[in-house]
């Protein structure tokens, strides 16, 4: 019978803060319609860029990532063999 009533009293709490929540957010979205209405227009003024713009620049930034991580790779593992032979030639 605990189990029960656990399990309803659970539900309960998640459906109370779920209705919370939603009563939130329309009261945000109702008291803020200026501001919504503001941003609507900012972003009409914004120029985005074209597609082929976007693709380049990722591409630009894959390529740069690549390069990068290569190259620390190179030094990852020359110094790993460095420190390897320092180590070596102690004992």
């Amino acid at each position: 019978m605990n189990e029960i009533i656990g399990y309803i009293t659970k539900n309960w709490i998640g459906i109370l803060l779920g209705a919370v929540s939603l009563i939130c957010i329309v009261y945000l979205l109702i008291s803020n319609q200026q501001f919504l209405k503001e941003c609507y227009a900012e972003l009409k003024k914004v120029t985005w860029p074209s597609r082929d713009d976007v693709v380049s620049q990722t591409t630009v930034v894959v390529v740069s990532i690549v390069i990068v991580s290569a190259v620390l790779a190179v030094i990852d593992f020359s110094a790993l063999q460095l420190i390897s032979k320092i180590i070596t030639l102690g004992k």
